[in-house]
């Protein structure tokens, strides 16, 4: 009796582990959705020159990693007053967008997201490449871990931040 239990429940687990690639496509395609949306209204929020709602996409926790130009900031706290700091009001938010975005499925509850940042700030743009690992904690989509890096005007490809920015 204890075998024949035993094989049973082995044979449920084994069915609920193996979806078909229909399946996993389609659960694949559902994250890449919400994570993009996600970001999508974090970037609506940075429009708005709201920093507060913009950290909402960040994990309100301790152990959220931004690094940048060789500094890494631990901690929500910390990230929100760097940028309250950086972008005292609306004007020297600029207006964001994002390009080239490639986002990767790592697990049903994590991503990873990949892609091109621009900031246009009065008539001058600014640049560069991000890569954000995130998670899905609580039912939200939220960055854990944000590398950001700075062009100058130029990325390595040769194009301006404006080229980038007309192709968006």
């Amino acid at each position: 009796m204890k075998i024949l239990i035993s094989c049973i429940t082995l044979s449920v687990l084994i069915a609920l582990g193996c979806a078909s690639p229909e399946a996993q496509r389609a659960a694949s395609a559902n994250v890449t959705e919400q994570v993009a949306a996600a970001l999508k209204t974090q970037t609506a929020d940075w429009n708005r020159g709201d920093i507060e709602a913009f950290m909402r996409g960040y994990w309100n926790n301790a152990e959220v990693r931004f690094g940048s130009g060789g500094n890494i900031k631990r901690g929500w706290n910390t990230v929100l007053n760097d940028y309250v700091a950086r972008y005292p009001d609306r004007a020297s938010m600029g207006a964001l967008e994002t390009a080239d975005l490639e986002i990767t499925e790592i697990s049903p509850d994590a991503a990873l997201i990949f892609g091109r940042w621009i900031v246009t700030a009065g008539e001058t743009d600014h640049c560069g490449l991000f890569t954000l690992l995130v998670r899905n904690i609580e039912d939200r989509w939220v960055i854990v871990h944000d590398h950001t890096s700075s062009a100058d005007g130029t990325m390595a490809d040769g194009r301006s931040c404006s080229d980038i920015k007309a192709t968006t």
